[in-house]
């Protein structure tokens, strides 16, 4: 997936989101590192589909009981209720689907699946984004969400595999 894809069009210099673009795409780098740091035969596609719904399975469930991102889910969710009576509830993985989060998994994937590795997909995906004037420290939220999602690929890559995971310790 990742060698084939081409850039069309860079993001534009003036663009409102230029550093949401850096935050998410530095919470994947730290994720992938970490990932490979822990598991350096880890293969996102290494059973198709499957780590990467086990991950997200795994995530998912953990969002809305981890403290940094549970008052935005109940503050989400209060919203949609007094908007719509009966709303059951947010997604498990409904933090994801918000613009300042959703390039986090997609960066991720390229990063872990190019063959490249990590540091010339990066650096690939970095030449196609202005710099970023106001700093791209990520927040609170989207470290929370890059903590379970390296939780989840671990957790789901030492499930797929099980005692053939060759994971160092340390990890999850």
């Amino acid at each position: 997936r990742a060698c084939a894809r081409q850039r069309r069009s860079r993001v534009a210099a003036g663009s409102s989101h230029i550093q949401s673009f850096w935050q998410q795409l530095n919470l994947a780098k730290g994720i992938a590192d970490e990932i490979l740091s822990k598991c350096p035969e880890f293969d996102l596609w290494d059973t198709g589909t499957l780590l990467l719904q086990e991950a997200l399975d795994h995530a998912g469930g953990a969002m809305g009981s981890h403290d940094e991102l549970r008052p935005a889910l109940e503050l989400w969710q209060s919203a949609a209720r007094s908007a719509q009576l009966d709303f059951a509830g947010l997604a498990p993985l409904w933090l994801m689907a918000r613009p300042d989060f959703i390039h986090i998994l997609d960066f991720t994937c390229r990063l872990l699946e190019s063959p490249k590795g990590v540091d010339a997909e990066f650096a690939f995906i970095a030449d196609g984004l202005p710099a970023c004037l106001r700093g791209a420290k990520p927040r609170a939220p989207g470290r929370a969400t890059a903590e379970l999602l390296v939780d989840g690929l671990l957790a789901a890559w030492r499930k797929t595999r099980g005692k053939a995971a060759a994971c160092l310790s340390g990890g999850a």
